[in-house]
């Protein structure tokens, strides 16, 4: 297996490439600045072009911590949201990570969509013959392990010689205490690993449950690495990675029930998962070549 070795010069240079082709598409002058929509950063007054990026769709900006809210809070988001749109419309123009991210914004005609770009370009793909589950992300309620672990618990008595691996930073102890109460077996919380990309290759099927996302980056390094995925349908990212029933799975936001459902049919169905695995594993290493 190859190890990751951080991004490739190639991979580096793609946002960089995409901004100029944006800015002018002609000669790939470089003279603009950016904003990443909370922070401003100023450059030379020559410098006319201005450029505006958002890496978390508008839906949930600002909101990483449980669904809580009330008027006051909803008062004060309307109110930054109709300034922060009045300064966008200024920009020339406003990046987003998605397609569907796109279309949360109708009062933008300056929208441009750029995804992430993977972080490593992956030689070699997983046989996906190890009867293993992978996971990453923060330990945070976004992410949605809670809602995974609920799924799993379905999930492990029906397939008990199956393991969920969950890789990342942060407080494990909610998912301590849900899998002491659920009895889960199997189930492996993982810390953050720098070497991500062989954990892909170990894996056979991987699982998003996230509530919401900027883009899903770990949804496509684990296809890129031929992993099949399954995901909730979240705003915003994983529609736009995964093409539902040609290459992975999505499944209705929330709903753990389905999810359950989605992971046992890719266990169960071991040539279309293989199938599967194949399809985007080479769509994402022409993409690279780009």
């Amino acid at each position: 297996m190859e190890k990751s070795a951080g991004l490739s010069e190639k991979t580096k240079n793609i946002p960089t490439q995409a901004l100029c082709r944006l800015v002018s598409p002609q000669t790939g002058h470089h003279s603009f600045f950016v904003t990443t929509g909370n922070k401003l950063y100023h450059f030379p007054q020559r410098w006319k072009q201005k450029i505006g990026e958002l890496h978390v769709n508008r839906k949930n900006y600002r909101n990483f911590e449980k669904n809580e809210s009330n008027f006051i809070k909803e008062l004060f988001a309307k109110l930054w949201m109709k300034s922060l749109v009045r300064h966008l419309k200024k920009l020339d123009k406003f990046v987003v990570l998605s397609e569907e991210d796109r279309a949360n914004w109708p009062e933008l005609q300056n929208v441009k969509v750029i995804s992430n770009p993977l972080p490593f370009q992956s030689g070699t793909f997983s046989d996906l013959n190890n009867k293993r589950i992978t996971a990453a992300g923060r330990y945070t309620y976004q992410k949605g392990f809670d809602l995974l672990l609920e799924a799993w618990s379905k999930v492990c008595n029906r397939h008990p010689d199956w393991e969920l691996h969950i890789y990342g930073k942060g407080d494990k102890t909610t998912y301590q205490v849900l899998a002491g109460k659920w009895k889960l077996k199997n189930l492996f919380l993982e810390n953050a690993t720098p070497d991500m990309l062989c954990k892909y290759h170990e894996s056979s099927i991987f699982v998003s449950s996230s509530r919401f996302e900027g883009f899903g980056m770990v949804i496509a390094e684990a296809m890129a690495c031929g992993v099949p995925a399954v995901s909730f349908a979240c705003p915003c990212g994983p529609k736009d990675i995964i093409r539902d029933g040609e290459d992975g799975l999505l499944v209705e936001n929330g709903k753990t029930e389905e999810l359950a459902e989605k992971i046992n049919y890719l266990i169960e169905n071991e040539q279309i998962r293989k199938e599967w695995g194949k399809k985007p594993a080479s769509m994402y290493n022409v993409l690279l070549k780009m």
